[in-house]
């Protein structure tokens, strides 16, 4: 089947198991499910929906980290503020939204974990790094230049439209992706999201800050791999790293 097809099929269950229901909905809810949105759980685990707009709020189902999105019905109350990972002065935080998954199950996901365009689950090969594929959910690639550096065994810097771009440096030990982003595309907040779970898979430490480093710092894999977030002036700067 033509994949705009699966699209539009997949449009129409949406419409069906999330659309305008007759029953009655609490006060300030009604007009805010009338403009839908589509969101996409990025959380590596996935996440948990819930009965009630908490943390400890009836559990429902788990909703994975997937190319399938869930509708909002309602957006997070002002008073409902939920830190899940601190590290120092930073907070990943957000509320409970209202949501309708896939199969049509309604329930609260915190906001923290969620972004309007797809998490990259497999890599599809080609000239872009898995990372950069990730990034061109957000905005389109457009050129590419090389690094020319004597100690890198291959380097070069992908352009996206919105202004973003991420060098890439390959050398003998190791690599090293260094993405530069408008923070009119993405905050600091959303570029951890976008690329924790893809860089580091299955685990990582604890968020942390460090003296000698601006921002929010990660490792996993031992210490072989690590992933610093910051933001240094209108740009969200996000550093990943391995080493082999």
């Amino acid at each position: 089947m033509p994949v705009r097809y699966l699209f539009l099929l997949l449009g129409v269950g949406l419409w069906w198991a999330c659309g305008p229901k007759k029953e009655s909905r609490p006060e300030g809810e009604a007009s805010a499910s009338a403009g839908v949105q589509r969101l996409y759980v990025h959380a590596a685990d996935g996440l948990v929906l819930r009965k009630t707009p908490a943390k400890d709020g009836e559990k429902i189902a788990v909703v994975p980290r997937d190319t399938v999105p869930v509708t909002v019905l309602a957006p997070a109350a002002p008073n409902q503020r939920y830190v899940a990972e601190k590290a120092g002065d930073f907070e990943l935080s957000g509320g409970w939204v209202k949501v309708c998954t896939a199969s049509g199950q309604e329930g609260y996901l915190f906001e923290g974990y969620l972004l309007p365009f797809p998490p990259l689950k497999d890599w599809p090969g080609g000239d872009m790094m898995d990372v950069e594929v990730a990034y061109s959910y957000v905005s389109k690639p457009t050129k590419r230049e090389k690094l020319e550096e004597p100690e890198l065994m291959e380097g070069y810097r992908q352009y996206y439209q919105d202004g973003a771009f991420c060098d890439t440096k390959i050398y003998h030990g190791g690599s090293t992706f260094i993405f530069s982003i408008p923070a009119s595309s993405l905050t600091l907040q959303q570029a951890l999201v976008l690329f924790r779970p893809l860089w580091f898979r299955e685990s990582s430490e604890p968020l942390r800050q460090e003296p000698e480093r601006e921002g929010v710092f990660v490792s996993g894999d031992g210490g072989y791999s690590f992933m610093s977030v910051a933001l240094k002036g209108d740009r969200v700067v996000v550093e990943m790293g391995s080493a082999d």
